[in-house]
């Protein structure tokens, strides 16, 4: 799982990326940033799916759906962004469980299964 802050560099980095204005508060809105309707959500989505896949972390862009809109403020997308991201799992097909970053084993300490 991101941290706040590290989450909160993806949204405001994928706002940019997107076509918005730069972010300088959290309390901005997406409409404030220049990011409105739906064709703007999708390439948000599809940044901030990029933005997290470079931090080794995972993210649906799919779980964002439905989720984001322009209303929304910078530090409401930073928290759906940061609950959402799902760092790398072990491949234990009984009980695969996420391992901790940066950098990530090659193999799981807990028991033993490749980390994926």
């Amino acid at each position: 799982m991101l941290n706040y802050d590290t989450a909160f560099e993806v949204v405001k980095r994928s706002i940019q990326s997107a076509g918005g204005d730069e972010a300088t508060s959290d309390s901005q809105s997406l409409v404030d940033l220049g990011l409105v309707g739906d064709e703007a959500i999708r390439r948000l989505i599809l940044h901030i799916g990029e933005h997290v896949d470079g931090r080794q972390q995972k993210i649906d862009p799919a779980s964002l759906i439905g989720l984001l809109q322009s209303s929304l403020s910078v530090d409401e997308v930073t928290k759906h962004v940061m609950h959402l991201a799902g760092g790398k799992l072990c491949s234990n097909p009984n009980n695969p469980h996420e391992q901790t970053c940066c950098p990530y084993p090659a193999t799981c300490p807990q028991c033993g299964y490749p980390v994926e």
